[in-house]
């Protein structure tokens, strides 16, 4: 979930369950995987619903392969993991079950995660995925309407998650 979230600018909202948000849920359905043979080059998400959609159109995303580290290759993650979820319709991630994560679940996932890896959970958030996702981006020298495109931002809200970091010399 994490390198998914990450590598599309997901808001956590479209991969986590509340009460008021499960049409925006990224569903099984909404992935396909780009094939050599039987290996996943890409994986192409199909965001039909995302928050401040429109409806007019469905925004396709696409996410390669990192050949360099296939332990942080969000294309072989996700294909582990429909391996091992099952074609069962339903949202993309969810329990053995079928249900949604619920948005607290991920919230303290994350934190324990954080806690693990030695980081301050106050400074990280789900919405940390996004924020890192578009100032990657802006440091790879990707265009502010890329940008924004990929993040599905429909207003300049997206340089408020633009976060590069100064040198104090």
């Amino acid at each position: 979930m994490y390198l998914m979230a990450f590598h599309a600018f997901l808001r956590v909202g479209e991969i986590t369950s509340t009460s008021s948000s499960p049409k925006n849920i990224i569903s099984f359905t909404s992935v396909n995987f780009l094939l050599t043979g039987e290996h996943p080059f890409a994986v192409l998400l199909d965001m039909s619903h995302f928050k401040h959609h429109t409806g007019k159109s469905c925004h396709k995303f696409q996410i390669n392969c990192n050949v360099k580290n296939v332990d942080l290759c969000p294309v072989h993650a996700v294909w582990e993991y429909c391996k091992m979820r099952g074609i069962q319709n339903g949202p993309l991630f969810c329990f053995m079950d079928g249900k949604p994560i619920p948005r607290q679940y991920f919230t303290r996932q994350l934190q324990l995660s954080l806690q693990w890896a030695g980081c301050d959970t106050a400074v990280y958030k789900g919405h940390s995925f996004r924020i890192g996702a578009a100032s990657s981006a802006a440091m790879m020298g990707i265009s502010s309407d890329n940008i924004q495109l990929m993040g599905r931002w429909h207003s300049d809200a997206y340089k408020k998650y633009i976060r590069i970091p100064v040198l104090n010399i």
